[in-house]
């Protein structure tokens, strides 16, 4: 199960980027995904979301 989220605004400010394709851009929207079973947790763009999710297992 997986939770996605807004992104905290403590969470690494100057390196954030979507963890499957790695964009940065300022416009880009990022959201934090959360594995609830594991608690590992990672950015990603919206268009990557369910990848990245799958990518916490």
């Amino acid at each position: 199960m997986y939770e996605f989220g807004d992104v905290p605004a403590d969470w690494q400010p100057g390196t954030r980027c979507c963890l499957e394709c790695g964009n940065s851009e300022p416009l880009v929207s990022l959201i934090a995904v959360t594995n609830l079973s594991t608690s590992k947790q990672a950015l990603a763009c919206t268009r990557h979301a369910e990848q990245v999710a799958a990518a916490l297992n």
